[in-house]
């Protein structure tokens, strides 16, 4: 788990090495509520189904994300 608390814009491309499905949940804690995201590896995994990455987002760091994909689709 990584609760994300601060977003860097790297103006760098790279290729996707995977493609996977991703889970999303609106969490509450006792300090905050969290978006998460699940993402999911292959079904060649040793535990398929399982996930492999779960990134906590708390309101602020998931404003600015949301201004982030606002900006790039803008760009597209």
């Amino acid at each position: 788990m990584a609760k994300i608390i601060k977003l860097y814009e790297k103006n760098e491309t790279k290729a996707c090495k995977n493609i996977t499905d991703a889970e999303m949940e609106i969490a509450k804690s006792d300090d905050d509520k969290y978006i998460i995201l699940s993402t999911f590896g292959s079904s060649l995994r040793k535990d398929p189904g399982k996930a492999s990455q779960i990134i906590h987002l708390d309101k602020k760091t998931a404003s600015e994300l949301v201004t982030v994909l606002q900006n790039w689709i803008a760009k597209a």
